[in-house]
């Protein structure tokens, strides 16, 4: 996977939205296109940073539910051993 690199604003930027999402996620499990729509972000932003918490081992996802065209999107949830 091809790293990215993000400037000290960007990064900054990127951990403030990573801790909305966490927070968010204490609530409840949630899908990427539900969490966006709350935090108004993409939902290419909000999937990146999602794909950053999982490196970080503090989201998975076990489950699935179906979108209205019949496909599983993952609904992730905090690490209860993070």
């Amino acid at each position: 996977m091809e790293q990215i690199h993000l400037t000290p604003m960007n990064d900054r930027l990127a951990e403030q939205d990573q801790q909305r999402m966490l927070a968010l996620l204490r609530e409840g499990p949630g899908t990427v296109p539900e969490l966006a729509i709350r935090l108004r972000m993409t939902v290419a932003r909000t999937n990146f940073l999602m794909q950053v918490l999982v490196r970080k081992g503090l989201v998975w996802a076990h489950r699935h539910v179906s979108c209205g065209q019949g496909r599983q999107i993952e609904l992730w949830e905090i690490r209860q051993d993070s």
